[in-house]
């Protein structure tokens, strides 16, 4: 995480994240950008697209990353 921490700095300086505080509000706030770039950062392999990052966003029946397919 401390690396991912890092990346997220050198990458998205206007978001000020300068502790696991504040990532996790960001990753809250933005979770589209957050878990857009988190899916690329991981290296998990994957086909399709990322976007849309969410198709529904009530629960239950939320789905992530629906263009994706890995494996």
């Amino acid at each position: 995480m401390g690396r991912y921490l890092k990346h997220v700095q050198e990458t998205f300086p206007e978001e000020r994240i300068v502790d696991f505080e504040t990532l996790f509000r960001w990753s809250v706030a933005d979770y589209r950008q957050f878990w857009s770039d988190w899916l690329l950062y991981s290296g998990i392999l994957f086909e399709g697209s990322p976007q849309p990052v969410l198709e529904r966003i009530q629960m239950p029946g939320s789905k992530f990353f629906p263009n994706v397919q890995l494996n």
